[in-house]
């Protein structure tokens, strides 16, 4: 299988390649390190991060009657129209039309700082990393997920792995950089 995840997706591929490395045929992880590489770093992501999950629960469906309102109950906790946009592409609507996350905001709030610990770095030392396959990390040049400090731990995880920066993107890349980005995918596959 040929695998691509962004962030905590990312995070969900790198775990999956760890345990099933006979299943892939290629590995793109897209603007998330494999560990925490700066404790700073790690805090600040996380509190973004837990920010926006708590905005996601406080979502009260039971007061949605259209999209708008979904936007509405967010903004007062999510002040990033982007974010909030990026969020509302994971609404959907029940079988019986009730309007509702696709995802389990419940379950990613519970376990986000295992997320974001992600791979344990002390099972690895030199030549014992994951190999069998391409592997490509891909960074936004603006974004501070992916630094060059980031790197020897993702050579230490992934020896052969390649490293490519999405000029004039963040952490969004997908989002300000698409067809870079999936030019960059291409060119690698």
């Amino acid at each position: 299988a040929i695998l691509v995840g962004h962030s905590m997706g990312g995070k969900t591929v790198m775990f999956l390649a760890e345990a099933f490395p006979e299943r892939v045929d290629s590995l793109i992880v897209i603007d998330i390190a494999p560990t925490t590489c700066h404790p700073d770093d790690h805090s600040s992501q996380a509190r973004t991060h837990t920010e926006i999950v708590k905005g996601m629960l406080s979502v009260d469906f039971s007061q949605v009657h259209k999209r708008e309102d979904v936007d509405k109950q967010l903004a007062r906790t999510i002040h990033s129209p982007r974010i909030r946009r990026f969020l509302m592409k994971n609404v959907t609507r029940s079988r019986e039309g009730d309007y509702q996350w696709k995802l389990n905001a419940a379950a990613i709030g519970k376990e986000l700082s295992s997320i974001f610990e992600g791979i344990d770095l002390s099972k690895y030392s030199p030549g014992t990393g994951i190999t069998g396959f391409p592997v490509l990390f891909i960074r936004g040049e603006h974004s501070d997920y992916i630094t060059d400090d980031c790197i020897p731990d993702i050579k230490k995880i992934f020896p052969m792995a390649e490293i490519a920066t999405i000029p004039q993107a963040g952490h969004w890349l997908h989002v300000e950089q698409p067809d870079l980005l999936v030019k960059t995918i291409r060119y690698f596959l």
